[in-house]
């Protein structure tokens, strides 16, 4: 009460100079309140520094405690803490692995993506017999081959040679698929050929292959360096030779869309492996050292006895000569 009276005479005093300088008492009152609340505030805050230090070394002082009863008890906290950051690595080797695996799901959503429309467009030349499908993990294109050639014969019927022409007149107006490359087969049913001149099933259908591949890069102005031609005769049936539905689908001409490396494998890495060690060859097993006959205590009692050479008499020994003196 006294200190209240005394600050509140001193800030009359204060305020009676103040006039007296050029200040209003209501002036020097509010900054005399201005600085009444900064002492309050750092006050306040002093007050809660020390209670916030006060609370952290009681947390230390805890801990402490708690580090010993783990110790009485036979726990290894630096053990701990290196399985911590084991677990740590080996959180981060997860999170890697799982954004590799997006990466490579990403791609594979984009390649399936490309063979989508790619598979879109070459079924655009349904009207004209073209089928497409998956087959053997490729991208098909099939025509039949009772529409493309007449039986036994590698000239192009004049379908044919309209369907092959709009093949090539698609995959030479796409960007995406004049730079693929092509594989074009040949296949037959399983009826053997009579004679002629392509001698059996094989040579027939490598004709027909070497045909189309010549209208494809020839007249159909594809780039020869994407095209090749395979037969396989009947050794590839799509269909049961055991009737004639079965054998006329197997008489077909394909063009198959080779898959690209990134559809496939990337073989490059393979150059960037470590050659693994070969495997430690097995030693080599020496001669066993055959046994030792079993000796003569240890023979059977059956076992004849072995005839041994009579033993000579035993001469006198001579008696040792008298020594001299």
């Amino acid at each position: 009460m006294l200190a209240r009276t005394s600050l509140s005479a001193s800030l009359l005093l204060l305020g009676a100079l103040a006039t007296g300088c050029g200040y209003t008492t209501e002036e020097y009152q509010l900054q005399g309140d201005k600085l009444t609340r900064s002492l309050s505030k750092q006050r306040a805050a002093e007050t809660r520094a020390d209670e916030a230090t006060a609370e952290l070394d009681s947390a230390k002082a805890r801990i402490a405690a708690l580090e010993e009863k783990m110790r009485m008890l036979g726990v290894d906290i630096e053990q701990k803490d290196t399985r911590i950051g084991d677990m740590t690595t080996s959180l981060a080797e997860r999170e890697r692995a799982l954004a590799e695996f997006r990466a490579r799901a990403a791609k594979l959503d984009e390649t399936r993506t490309r063979l989508a429309l790619l598979k879109a467009k070459l079924e655009e030349l349904s009207n004209v017999g073209v089928e497409v499908r998956i087959r053997k993990n490729r991208m098909v294109i099939v025509l039949p081959g009772d529409v493309v050639f007449d039986s036994n014969k590698d000239k192009l019927r004049k379908e044919g040679r309209a369907a092959l022409l709009a093949i090539a007149d698609v995959i030479k107006n796409d960007p995406t698929l004049a730079t693929r490359d092509y594989q074009v087969a040949g296949h037959t049913d399983n009826k053997a050929l009579k004679g002629g001149p392509f001698g059996d099933n094989m040579g027939l259908s490598m004709a027909r292959a070497k045909t189309v591949l010549g209208l494809l890069v020839g007249e159909g102005g594809l780039a020869k360096e994407h095209f090749s031609a395979a037969g396989y005769g009947d050794t590839d049936p799509y269909a049961s030779n055991d009737n004639e539905d079965g054998q006329k689908k197997n008489r077909r001409c394909e063009l198959v869309v080779v898959p690209s490396v990134a559809e496939i494998l990337d073989l490059r890495q393979l150059a960037l492996e470590p050659t693994p060690a070969p495997p430690p060859k097995a030693p080599l097993k020496t001669p066993e050292t055959p046994a030792k006959p079993p000796a003569a205590k240890d023979a059977p009692k059956d076992a004849p006895a072995k005839e041994t050479a009579p033993k000579a008499p035993a001469k006198d020994k001579p008696k040792a000569a008298p020594q001299s003196p």
